[in-house]
């Protein structure tokens, strides 16, 4: 049991279509700055924080 408790299961996330299109045009344009993504409002249309965009 307590082998089975010290498995650490990673959660796999998937985007949708557009989300995937929108990240992946955020790091065209900012490559690893998080910041500028989340400040930029045309591209960063459903509004992720920097936290959020830097999991995806």
């Amino acid at each position: 049991l307590e082998a089975q408790a010290s498995i650490v299961h990673k959660k796999e996330h998937h985007l949708s279509e557009n989300e995937r299109r929108m990240v992946e045009k955020l790091i065209n344009k900012y490559g690893e700055d998080y910041e500028s993504m989340f400040r930029d409002i045309k591209l960063n249309v459903y509004q992720h924080t920097a936290a959020q965009l830097k999991k995806k």
